[in-house]
Parts: C-alpha cells; structure tokens; sequence
C-alpha cells in the first residue's frame, strides 16, 4: 500500500515538474531514498531484531557508500566525465527519471517482500 502511495506521488510530482519545470525537488529524492531505507530495514529488522538489525544495516549503507565512491573513483581514473554523465542523465527528463525510481523500488519492494516472508516463515514464536 505504502509503494502505491509512493508512485502515485511520484507521478503526480512528475507531472507537476513537466508544466512547472522546476526539476527534481529534494523532498522528492528524499521520499525515493527513506522509501529505500524501509524497503531494506524491514528484513534486517526481522532477521536480526531492533539492536542487531540497525547496527548491520548501518554496515549495509556504508558498504554501498563505498561501493559507490570506489564506482565514481574508478570511473574518473578511467577517463569517464562524471559530471557530463550526470547532466545526460538529468537531460532525460523528470518523466523517465521518475519512473526508473517506481521501477527499482517496485523491484526492491518485491525482493523485500519475499525474503520477509522467508524469514517470518522458519520462526519459530
């Protein structure tokens, strides 16, 4: 229910963007990265409990901080301008961008879901 309110909202912003120009907001990018956050939370936390379940997802963030910086580094020693890939990426437009966020969180929600289920399964209460 929570995604569906999400790519409603997405859209809606989307939409909005397209006769208003404005751009991504970061009200917009924050709800796309918490959304991220609860979609990855909610099996740490069910696996591991409250304690244990924050303390490796704070591991699980800065592993893909690293990820992405060693992903940015990389690319930069090779010769990719990463600034110019950014601004094709923005070029896009917000329609595309938007959907590419609904698409991977759908995507996410789903794996999320499934391992939930997988976990809640071989409980034992």
């Amino acid at each position: 229910m929570s995604f569906l309110l999400l790519a409603v909202g997405t859209v809606v912003a989307a939409v909005s963007n397209m006769f208003w120009s404005s751009g991504i907001e970061k009200g917009e990018l924050m709800l796309s990265f918490e959304t991220g956050v609860v979609i990855v939370l909610i099996p740490l936390q069910l696996k591991f409990g409250p304690e244990n379940g924050r303390i490796i997802m704070v591991a699980v963030f800065m592993a893909l901080f690293g990820v992405f910086y060693l992903t940015v580094k990389t690319a930069e020693s090779s010769g990719v301008d990463v600034d110019q890939v950014m601004l094709d990426i923005q070029s896009l437009g917000i329609p595309v961008i938007a959907g590419v966020f609904i698409v991977f969180l759908g995507i996410a929600s789903f794996i999320s879901c499934l391992i939930s289920i997988r976990i809640m399964e071989r409980k034992e209460f």
